[in-house]
Order: C-alpha cells, then sequence, then structure tokens
C-alpha cells in the first residue's frame, strides 16, 4: 500500500447547528449582521467572506453569521471551506442570497424551490445598506410565505 503523498493540517470547524429553513437563515444572518455594522471590529464588505483588511476583519453577511452565531472569531481568514459541509452550504445559500438568487439558495440547502417563489432583484449593500436590508426583509416574507 503507498503512503499519500500530501497530508492535510486544515481542520473541520463546528460550531451550533444553523437553521434549516431559508427564511430562518436569512433572518439569523440579518441579526448578526446588524451586530457586526456596530462592532468597531468589523468592516463590512459583501466582497469577502472573512479576511482581514486594514487591521479589521471584513465580512460579508454570511461571515457576519461565522463570528456571530458560530462564534468564529479567533481566527480572522475564515474561507467557508473549512466548515462542515452542511453549514458550508448553507453559508453559501446566503451569500446566493445577498444577490437574490432566491431560488439557487434554496436548492443549495438541499430543499425545492416553490414555482411561486422568484429570485429578486436586490440593492447592493455598497450602494444602499438601508434598501439592501429592506430587500432582505421582503426576501425572508417571500420564503415565509412559500413555507421556506
Amino acid at each position: 500500500m503507498s503512503k499519500p503523498t500530501h497530508y492535510s493540517t486544515f481542520v473541520v470547524v463546528s460550531g451550533p447547528p444553523l437553521p434549516d429553513l431559508p427564511s430562518e437563515l436569512l433572518e439569523l444572518a440579518m441579526k448578526d449582521l446588524a451586530t457586526v455594522e456596530r462592532s468597531p471590529l468589523y468592516r463590512v464588505d459583501m466582497r469577502t467572506f472573512h479576511s482581514p483588511e486594514r487591521g479589521l476583519c471584513s465580512v460579508c453577511m454570511a461571515g457576519a453569521v461565522m463570528t456571530r452565531f458560530l462564534h468564529h472569531k479567533d481566527l480572522c481568514t475564515s474561507p467557508v471551506g473549512m466548515f462542515d459541509e452542511v453549514t458550508a452550504m448553507k453559508l453559501m445559500a446566503l451569500d446566493m442570497m445577498r444577490v437574490g438568487n432566491v431560488r439557487a439558495a434554496v436548492r443549495t440547502m438541499g430543499l425545492s424551490a416553490k414555482s411561486s417563489l422568484v429570485n429578486r432583484n436586490v440593492v447592493s449593500y455598497e450602494n444602499s445598506p438601508e434598501f439592501f436590508r429592506n430587500d432582505m426583509a421582503e426576501m425572508i416574507s417571500d420564503l415565509k410565505c412559500a413555507l421556506l
């Protein structure tokens, strides 16, 4: 039997389980995003999950969940892939919801997207955090109406 040629020191991080329903997951993300917005330790940057930038940790909506709900604060650089598969897929689903790709997000979470559920145009956070939050609130409402 041959020896493996590559050894990995990569450790899968686990935390409390994230909600299984997209509406509940997005509600959690918006709550965590609001907390991060008020923190002097973080800067919201929707282009990065969780990484160091200018002396702060830059986080997107999913990155806010990484730091707040999953309690992953110690290492600033946190790729989604360092979490267990189910958690990673939910974080990726949040990233899809952030840009309005609701149907793909629901499928990424292993659920069936109802025909009444449509993708949305979302104002980017960088253009208007307030309008972004309003769009996310409407998306949560749509998901709840679809029982997701």
